[in-house]
């Protein structure tokens, strides 16, 4: 009996040191990548403006297509030479 409990303790030990270096290693290659994640969540957020930017500019141009109507049909004929 004791012996089993010597061994149980042994087997504890090891388990506890290894779940430690598993823990320091997480850590560290945690602390590794957080660079490039900061750099992918800035350019992602670049990204996202820029998609802003772009939609708004098409809503804009479309609301500008939609009220000039007609005389935006005449000046496309016009520019194509089309009777």
């Amino acid at each position: 009996m004791e012996g089993d409990v010597r061994i149980l303790g042994q087997v504890d030990g090891q388990v506890r040191a290894e779940v430690q270096t598993l823990t320091a290693k997480v850590n560290q290659n945690q602390e590794d990548a957080q660079p490039t994640i900061d750099e992918w969540k800035r350019i992602r957020a670049f990204g996202i403006g820029l998609g802003g930017i772009l939609a708004l500019g098409g809503l804009s141009i479309g609301a500008m297509a939609v009220y000039a109507g007609e005389t935006l049909v005449s000046a496309i004929r016009h520019w194509l030479r089309i009777p």
